[in-house]
């Protein structure tokens, strides 16, 4: 948890109400805090199996009561989980009632509320928000609407669907009969204890879901953070990822168990099925089973364990807890759904990057490479030229004035891009990685302003020809672009440099898809400011929200 030295007063207020309210919360529950806790994770899996196979039919608005009970979750399960840390006993086998479920939503949905305000509220550090306390329990924020982060955002939503679907159709070839499959598994699932499940495996279900997971995970941004050979801790990134959707895979396919036994059933209530318990024991035994050596075992479960070690940083970036286990006292995990869907990746990369983090740099270097062979993919020759490394821009006497990380060259009309490459870590809600990457970038307007000195007066043909490039010569001015992995877009104030064009891949590809005319180097800024215009209103609202002792008004205008 942050220090309360390092929150400023509005924060202060938030993170007082989010005390009190834990606290009445677990005094209603106490003797009955694992209950509490299982009932919780019900919620949290009904809701997020819910959005899964809504978005597999068809993209909706985000529904803010689930989003607010998802990013929720960090700060309403803490209480529940520090009160049974380490006690022995077993599991409440019960099935849920409607006073319970009830009380999971609201409790979640107002721990979620209570988040996103202390986030927003976190942001006047940064320039982006204002906060009044009109009294002690009264406090209002205001935000004012970025049009580029919203274009960003939906910039990176249109990447990962293609990513989707481009991975989904690779891996065509390998056709698994699911129809058939799931038939089999429909014979293999059925009511335990008049409310629970049952079910048997096989071999050829594991496979098939292991296919599934890794489907599932395309399009995560997590899971292209380092190539997949970079060795961390005793083990490379690819067989960390591979450990990921070796769970997921269980995941998913208990999902599946779940939702054939309900049409089996239709008496059977998915709250009482989705979420599972299993001993610490056999959950070590399954990874040994799943070919994991002895002594890797425990660091992968660390790696995937929500408990009270690793609640804080999910609090702190106000994300929902990517978890595959859920600690339940001495001696039982719950096995919940909800974190592996939401993101099958993100707990393994906070671990990894922070445990390994000598070896997670060293890796990082290698970013540069990868960003350059994907530019190629996408400007493919021969129509296009760029150089497996970076060059240097030289001073006249010779010496080196800065480094161009990557170059386009148009074979067919001429013109030129010059480009920075900014690959930095996925940061999601965290308001402390956002202002990081911000800052980081922002120190690419050095950078530009030595390219456009260099520039001066020359035209794409001079800049070509001083780079080595012999095609048709263009009249026009070199672009000059600084390109981030995932977003260039910050909110407050912007001290971009204009004369380069600031813009993140999402953005760069999709603008390169709407680019119409002759000469797409130089049509990608104008397309990607075009989109970025679609989104001037967005977001401009007026909220009320009411808890037992504090009344906080937004005001997004």
């Amino acid at each position: 948890m942050q220090h309360s030295r390092s929150l400023s007063p509005a924060e202060l207020l938030i993170s007082r109400e989010i005390s009190a309210f834990q606290e009445r919360v677990l005094k209603n529950w106490r003797g009955h805090e694992k209950e509490g806790l299982y009932e919780l994770v019900r919620a949290l899996d009904v809701i997020a199996v819910g959005r899964m196979l809504r978005a597999e039919v068809a993209q909706e608005a985000e529904r803010p009561h689930e989003h607010h009970c998802l990013v929720g979750a960090a700060v309403a399960l803490r209480p529940f989980i520090s009160a049974i840390q380490g006690t022995g006993g077993g599991v409440p086998f019960a099935p849920t009632n409607t006073t319970y479920s009830e009380f999971a939503h609201s409790y979640l949905d107002a721990c979620g509320r209570l988040s996103n305000l202390k986030r927003l509220a976190s942001l006047e550090k940064h320039g982006v928000a204002r906060t009044q306390i009109i009294s002690p329990n009264h406090l209002v924020i205001r935000l004012k609407p970025d049009s580029l982060e919203w274009a960003a955002r939906e910039a990176i939503f249109h990447l990962r669907s293609r990513y989707k679907r481009d991975g989904i159709d690779s891996v065509a070839p390998n056709e698994i009969d699911w129809d058939g499959l799931r038939q089999r598994m429909s014979s293999y699932v059925d009511v335990a204890s008049e409310w629970f499940i049952r079910y048997d495996n096989d071999w050829e279900i594991v496979l098939a879901y292991r296919d599934a997971a890794r489907d599932f995970g395309i399009g995560y941004f997590e899971s292209e953070a380092l190539p997949d050979d970079v060795a961390l801790g005793g083990r490379t990134f690819g067989e960390w990822k591979a450990a990921c959707e070796q769970a997921l895979g269980r995941v998913l396919c208990h999902i599946d168990f779940a939702l054939l036994l309900a049409k089996k059933n239709p008496i059977v209530d998915l709250r009482n099925v989705l979420t599972i318990f299993v001993r610490k024991d056999d959950v070590a035994e399954v990874w040994q089973e799943a070919g994991l050596q002895a002594q890797r075992i425990q660091p992968t479960l660390n790696a995937l364990s929500l408990n009270m070690e690793s609640i804080g940083d999910w609090e702190d970036c106000f994300e929902t807890p990517a978890t595959y286990y859920i600690d339940f006292g001495k001696d039982f995990y719950l096995l919940p759904c909800f974190g592996a869907i939401s993101n099958p990746y993100f707990a393994l990369f906070r671990h990894l990057r922070r445990v390994h983090e000598k070896e997670w740099s060293s890796g990082v270097d290698r970013r540069e490479q990868v960003f350059r062979q994907d530019l190629a993919t996408a400007f493919p020759a021969p129509r296009f030229s760029i150089p497996e490394h970076g060059v240097k821009l030289r001073r006249p006497n010779g010496s080196v004035l800065t480094d161009i990380d990557a170059v386009i060259f148009d074979n067919e009309t001429g013109s030129i891009a010059l480009i920075q490459l900014k690959w930095h870590d996925v940061f999601g809600r965290s308001v402390r990685e956002w202002a990081s990457r911000k800052r980081n970038l922002d120190i690419a307007n050095a950078w530009v302003d030595k390219v456009m000195d260099w520039i001066g007066s020359q035209n794409a043909a001079d800049v070509a020809a001083k780079l080595g490039f012999r095609g048709p010569r263009s009249n026009f001015a070199p672009q000059v672009y600084v390109l981030a992995r995932y977003s260039a877009a910050f909110s407050g104030e912007c001290a971009q440099d204009n004369r380069a064009t600031w813009l993140g891949w999402p953005e760069l590809l999709h603008g390169l898809e709407n680019a119409e005319g002759a000469d797409p180097i130089a049509e990608i800024p104008v397309c990607v400011e075009s989109f970025r215009n679609q989104f001037a209103d967005v977001g401009k609202t007026h909220e009320k929200y009411e808890f037992p002792t504090l009344t906080v008004e937004l005001y997004v205008d």
